[in-house]
């Protein structure tokens, strides 16, 4: 062989058995941690009594990347927190299990979330993941792999080709880490409002009917102790103080029961429709019907959570009570039928029935709020405004006013979605969440979403934004740590990549935790 073409094969021949060697490495590695996880994914041992299992699932956040070791990682931190305080209003031990896996991206979890239900029957289920969703673009629409267990990943060449499935990695961690440098670690508008202001506001809620006294407007020399009582644990819900709320709903349910008294049993269920206790407000409503009769103000209340578990059929028939019980000129049956439309992906029945609301009660900042959600699940309904709006016989003034709302609300998805990419990745986080909080909710177990520690852009707004429309409870990370940040470095908490330290992971643990205790 001659010297010129040696001195090219032997590098390249080199650097191919280096990759060569490196693929060994990690499938090796793979396999092992496959098993493990396998071995993990048996099915759970019978509980303890009154044991409460979390379920923690997601990326490499979830799984601990950048921790010293799994009892370091978020999940393992938070079942030591969870371990330090005495049982919460529920009683029992804690059990934290750990269903994070790199480089997961929203696809792939829910792939995997049936089974994951079915395996650990968890009471709570913390959920973060979509940053992987930017990048990990070839496996979002592949179908569920076939498993022994539930960690290894058999996807096909470029799956199975860790080496490859490494340098994507490293590369869009990098690209995180620099485009992370040109922007504010959280808006400052956001980091700078009280932390009760962040909370989700409460459900809109019917007002009294004309003429009719609202079991909601009661005299203050006629309220029960309990009625205060729970009028008080609302404001302090508000305040951001959720474990004195949950206290207080674990200890007023049977007290209120055997009152005879109809806004205490309202209050109560309004302080339910806070907390987001969709299944315990469900059944609320429905006692408090069979005990006190149908309203329009207790139906109202039990639409939007049964929609949300997806009891479409049984929310309709609650709206239709809203409609035969309201009083002249009240306008919210339209609204609550159109939330109940847009969930069941009926947009064009969506669209009339907020038109017909906006007609009735001027609300502009209802309208544009509802077709901004409506518009992200299907953008082409606009294009079928005039022709859902002009049969409903709207005055010439009305129907302009809408007509200005909805282009106005088209124009701004438009300008959203100018980066497509971003758009895409935010749409189908969406998508991918809101059957993940349906699965999880139909299990019996809450969901928790959380937000990434540092700012990501539009997966920190959708999540956000998923959190308020399904009214699930939100732990919002990147306050947090922006909060922390001000007085410290960015090594006290991160590694070089992003991903959290034991300190970073510590954070997020405690923020769970507390969030955890007051459910």
């Amino acid at each position: 062989m001659n010297k010129p073409v040696k001195y090219v094969l032997l590098p390249l021949f080199g650097c191919v058995l280096s990759l060569l060697l490196i693929e060994a490495g990690l499938q090796i590695a793979a396999f092992v941690v496959t098993r493990a996880a396998a071995s993990r994914g048996a099915p759970a041992a019978p509980r303890a009594a009154g044991e409460r299992v979390v379920l923690c699932v997601g990326d490499s956040f979830t799984y601990g990347v950048g921790a010293s070791d799994g009892a370091t990682s978020y999940p393992g931190a938070l079942q030591d927190c969870l371990n330090e305080a005495p049982p919460g209003p529920a009683g029992g031990a804690w059990r934290v299990v750990n269903g994070g896996w790199p480089g997961r991206n929203s696809a792939e979890l829910l792939q995997r979330m049936p089974r994951f239900l079915a395996e650990e029957r968890p009471d709570f289920v913390c959920v973060l993941v979509g940053k992987n969703n930017r990048w990990s673009h070839d496996e979002m629409d592949l179908p569920p792999p076939v498993l022994a267990g539930d960690s290894g990943e058999s996807r096909g060449f470029q799956w199975r080709l860790r080496t490859l499935r490494l340098f994507q990695t490293l590369w869009a961690n990098l690209a995180e880490r620099d485009a992370g440098a040109a922007r504010p670690t959280a808006d400052a508008a956001r980091a700078a409002r009280p932390r009760a202001q962040q909370s989700r506001p409460p459900a809109r809620q019917e007002g009294p009917r004309p003429g009719q006294k609202s079991p909601l407007l009661v005299p203050e020399a006629q309220q029960t102790p309990e009625f205060r009582e729970l009028k008080e644990a609302g404001r302090r819900l508000k305040r951001g103080d959720r474990a004195f709320a949950e206290r207080v709903a674990a200890e007023m349910r049977e007290r209120v029961r055997a009152l005879d008294d109809l806004p205490t049993e309202m209050q109560y269920v309004l302080l339910l429709v806070g907390l987001s206790r969709q299944e315990d407000l469900i059944d609320e409503c429905f006692f408090a019907s069979e005990k006190y009769g149908h309203s329009a103000e207790l139906s109202s209340l039990v639409i939007f959570p049964l929609a949300q578990l997806g009891r479409f059929e049984e929310a309709l028939s609650w709206t239709d009570d809203v409609f035969r019980l309201r009083g002249p000129g009240e306008p919210k049956p339209y609204a609550h039928r159109a939330r109940v439309y847009r969930k069941m992906g009926r947009t064009a029945d969506a669209l009339r029935d907020m038109i017909q609301a906006f007609a009735q009660d001027q609300d502009r900042a209802y309208l544009k709020k509802e077709l901004a959600k409506l518009y992200m699940r299907d953008a082409a309904v606009h294009a079928r405004f005039e022709e859902l709006a002009r049969p409903l016989g709207l005055a010439a003034k009305d129907l302009e006013a809408i007509r200005a709302v909805a282009a106005e609300a088209h124009a701004e998805l438009l300008a959203e979605r100018a980066s497509p990419e971003d758009s895409d990745t935010r749409v189908r986080l969406e998508q991918d969440l809101r059957h993940l909080v349906l699965l999880v909710r139909q299990s019996g177990a809450q969901p928790l979403l959380l937000t990434y520690p540092r700012n990501l852009g539009p997966i920190q707004e959708a999540l956000r934004g998923l959190a308020e429309d399904e009214g699930v409870l939100l732990v919002d990370l990147e306050p947090v740590f922006a909060e922390l940040l001000e007085t410290a470095a960015e090594e006290d908490y991160f590694i070089a990549d992003g991903h959290c330290n034991d300190a970073g992971y510590a954070v997020m643990a405690r923020a769970v935790a507390a969030a955890l205790r007051g459910s």
